[in-house]
């Protein structure tokens, strides 16, 4: 043991930090407002807005190029309207059980606080912005990075998959996906991680 932890490293369930929801923002600057919002998001929002806060502990940004817009299906999408709608995705991880004091207690006031100031940036179209509870992960490896890890990882890309449950909950899909669908599409795949 060193400082309460084995030295031989541990599965991706021996440690304490776990996920316990998730931000994600799929957004459209203005058509000739784009280098500004990159600008402004990566210099202030994304820290000053985001990781600063309490119990939110990892975040990352992506970019939905024309070409990969151009690989979404359906055509027609309860998410962007229209399909090829949101340039820029950004998710961010928050701590199990600290959902409500991040959001509620921090996010919400520390946002309009930085409008008051003059920080937020009008010339944008939130396509999609929701919070998500973390269900569970499927991993590829046998030894994998886990999900915890998976915003700070520098993976080449993201796919975001929204699904309707015909009539099932959330944790019920999830359970059910993560039986036989979700590894078996993983074992031969380049993606790592479903979650």
């Amino acid at each position: 043991m060193h400082d309460g932890y084995p030295l031989t490293p541990g599965g991706v369930s021996d440690y304490p930090v776990k996920v316990g929801s998730m931000l994600l923002t799929l957004v459209d600057p203005e058509r000739g407002f784009e280098r500004a919002y990159n600008r402004w998001y990566e210099r202030d929002h994304f820290y000053a807005g985001c990781l600063i806060g309490p119990n939110l502990f990892a975040g990352a940004r992506w970019v939905a190029t024309r070409a990969l817009k151009r690989l979404r299906w359906p055509r027609a999408s309860a998410i962007a309207e229209p399909f090829d709608a949101g340039s820029y995705l950004a998710t961010y991880w928050v701590l199990a059980g600290a959902h409500d004091e991040h959001f509620e207690g921090w996010a919400r006031p520390q946002v309009r606080q930085l409008y008051a100031e003059g920080r937020g940036f009008a010339k944008r179209t939130h396509v999609h912005t929701a919070l998500f509870d973390h269900l569970g992960a499927s991993y590829r490896d046998a030894d994998p990075v886990p999900i915890e890890l998976a915003l700070d990882r520098g993976y080449d890309g993201l796919i975001a998959v929204w699904l309707d449950g015909a009539g099932r909950d959330a944790r019920t899909l999830a359970h059910d996906l993560g039986k036989e669908l979700v590894p078996q599409l993983l074992a031969e795949s380049s993606v790592e991680i479903a979650s």
